[in-house]
């Protein structure tokens, strides 16, 4: 401890706001001589630097406290009528105690903190716990075979195994693969560093014809395990981790460094891999501990130990390949691909797979599981870079929390009204004061896609599970031609059966919803309901969204939302007052206005048997207010023309 002492030492007698500073040092050295520790001599072990580390602590402030007892005694001394008022004089005490106070805390505090710094140099790293050698499926490596590549240079069989099945996934012929295809493929194989420009290079070193066969890539794949270990490197040294803060989160550390990779990864997922690394109670801080994560990461592609079981049940799902049984393991039909990304991550996963640039090209021998979650790993780095690019594109225009949320769902094929935000968020536990993080947003998101976007009040029961999409939608007034219903059915028949089940019907909806949102937001600005509003510009905007309603349906549709036409008075919420002009009428509000018109004016048809107001006003005066027999109706349909 004699270097730590001299060090404050001198920091102390350069410090010129401190008065006392060869007093301090004095001191400091006499309160060690009282001590009974050992000063000299061979080296103490840790216990005895850690009892030395807060021996010194006390002893400043032991020092600190006689210092400031000298200071009060000397003050004393002095005749203070001689040099000073009673009012200066208690101002200098004043002034003496702040700056006492101001010594007695910080000083400690700078100390105790280089002391802290000195215990975690000295103390001894505790070993990682052995990496496991547990497999997650077939082909699949272990977390210690993941981390043997980092040190070795060796490709055994299981590599040469899964280089086949990825090389044969990407092949059109099974036995070449283009050379522009091979960032793709490395991305595939778990390569992280290797650009395109890399890729380039390596190619050239290969072979010099635009396409590779399987020999080829082997080499390709050799050379490109050498760079990307180079790459590992380059970026643990540039990698600052908070190495001197216990208090920072592990997952903080982690997640820093995999964005350097351009991975994106949630709170959840990197606590789950940490657990399976074996770094669930380490600060992972070191470039040991990163690679132990990313070995692991490579290990179970990702996923957590529960979306791995809901893959492998929605693998075993899958129609499986007659006689394609190999030492990969089971193999499932290509075409039933579809089919398990849509047990797994539902409808919008397997848009965001058919969105792909590579989504077609899997293997016609047959789809292995190590394959599967390769192509489920893709998909969802795929989602949580497009919501993390969202989020950083959000969070510096200012906007507020619930605005902030919708501008997010917007590029997601989600076009939510405030009250939709506010209950997604009521149901997730959300907070409504935000701030906007990348958990909270892939969590809103994912509960989003859940539902479609739609509230409970608005999905039902649904127990419709065969429709015919033209009468469909002609039912529920929302119109459409032969061709738009195949084109639609088309986009939503995930499953490719021909048929509707309840979760592509709400997809449908959410479609059809986000065309009608599309031509709300057109007539409310062509039409400039924001500034003033009356009933024939009511009529003409719902005109435009092919809404013909009757008057005295729009009647009862503003006066249910506080909205009277005729005397243009509001008193809905979302109404903006002008100044000198009739009022107009929020986006929200007249969203809400246009879908009850929507959602009514079909069922007053059905009801009327889809005649007009007038009609139905003679056919009642022809009918009269009591029953007629039967043989007197045709008469009566003569009467009323």
């Amino acid at each position: 401890m004699e270097p730590v002492r001299k060090t404050w030492q001198e920091k102390l007698q350069g410090n010129n706001s401190c008065p006392n500073a060869e007093r301090f040092s004095s001191m400091i050295t006499r309160c060690h001589q009282t001590r009974s520790l050992p000063r000299y001599g061979s080296p103490p072990d840790v216990k005895e630097q850690q009892l030395r580390a807060v021996a010194t602590v006390a002893d400043l402030r032991r020092a600190l406290k006689l210092s400031n007892e000298r200071r009060s005694q000397d003050c004393k001394n002095y005749a203070p009528e001689r040099l000073f008022s009673a009012k200066d004089t208690g101002r200098a005490h004043v002034c003496e105690s702040e700056v006492s106070l101001t010594q007695a805390v910080v000083v400690p505090a700078k100390m105790q903190i280089a002391v802290q710094r000195i215990r975690r140099r000295h103390k001894p790293k505790k070993k990682i716990a052995c990496p496991t050698t547990i497999r997650v499926g077939r082909l699949l490596p272990s977390v210690q075979e993941c981390l043997n590549k980092f040190w070795s240079d060796e490709v055994n069989s299981d590599d040469l195994l899964r280089m086949r099945v990825v090389f044969r996934s990407m092949s059109e012929d099974g036995l070449h693969v283009l050379c522009d295809d091979l960032p793709e493929l490395m991305m595939r194989c778990g390569f992280h560093t290797l650009s395109e420009e890399k890729c380039k290079k390596l190619v050239q070193e290969v072979t010099v014809f635009d396409y590779m066969d399987f020999q080829d890539f082997t080499d390709f794949s050799e050379k490109a395990i050498l760079e990307e270990r180079k790459g590992y490197r380059q970026l643990l040294k540039t990698w600052e981790p908070n190495s001197c803060d216990n208090f920072v989160d592990p997952v903080d550390n982690v997640k820093s460094f995999m964005k350097m990779l351009k991975v994106i990864c949630t709170r959840k997922s990197v606590l789950d891999i940490l657990d399976v690394a074996g770094l669930k109670d380490e600060p992972c801080n070191s470039p040991q501990e990163m690679l132990r994560f990313l070995a692991a990461y490579q290990a179970c592609e990702g996923f957590s130990k529960q979306e791995v079981s809901s893959l492998r049940a929605a693998f075993k799902s899958c129609e499986e390949k007659p006689h394609a049984v190999g030492p990969e393991g089971r193999l499932i039909d290509p075409k039933s691909l579809s089919f398990g990304l849509l047990r797994f991550g539902g409808i919008y996963f397997v848009e965001a797979w058919r969105a792909m640039k590579h989504y077609q090209k899997a293997s016609a021998a047959g789809v292995s599981f190590y394959e599967f979650l390769v192509c489920a790993r893709r998909v969802r780095e795929t989602q949580l870079q497009q919501v993390a690019e969202y989020v950083e594109t959000i969070c510096g225009e200012g906007e507020n929390f619930i605005e902030e949320l919708r501008s997010l769902c917007r590029p997601l094929g989600f076009t939510l009204q405030k009250v939709e935000v506010v209950e997604i968020c009521q149901e997730k536990g959300i907070g409504l004061d935000g701030p906007l993080s990348l958990d909270c947003a892939w969590d809103f998101a994912e509960h989003v896609r859940s539902c479609h976007g739609f509230r409970k009040a608005e999905q039902g029961e649904a127990e419709l599970a065969v429709l015919k999409i033209l009468e469909l939608l002609n039912w529920l007034g929302l119109g459409g031609a032969l061709e738009e219903a195949h084109q639609m059915l088309r986009q939503v028949d995930f499953n490719d059966n021909g048929v509707l089940d309840e979760t592509e019907f709400l997809r449908l909806m959410r479609l059809q919803k986000e065309r009608n949102l599309v031509s709300y937001t057109s007539a409310y600005c062509r039409l400039h309901l924001g500034d003033a509003i009356t009933r024939s510009r009511i009529f003409a905007a719902l005109a435009e969204c092919d809404i013909f309603t009757e008057n005295h349906l729009l009647e009862v549709i503003t006066l249910k939302h506080g909205i009277k036409t005729a005397s243009v008075n509001f008193s809905h919420a979302g109404v903006r007052r002008g100044s000198g002009k009739q009022p107009g009428i929020s986006w929200d509000t007249w969203v809400i206005l246009a879908e009850e018109a929507r959602k009514v004016t079909p069922v007053w048809k059905r009801r009327s048997a889809s005649f007009k107001e007038a009609e139905v006003s003679e056919l009642r005066k022809a009918f009269g207010a009591e029953e007629v027999p039967v043989s007197d109706l045709i008469w009566m349909l003569l009467d009323s023309g």
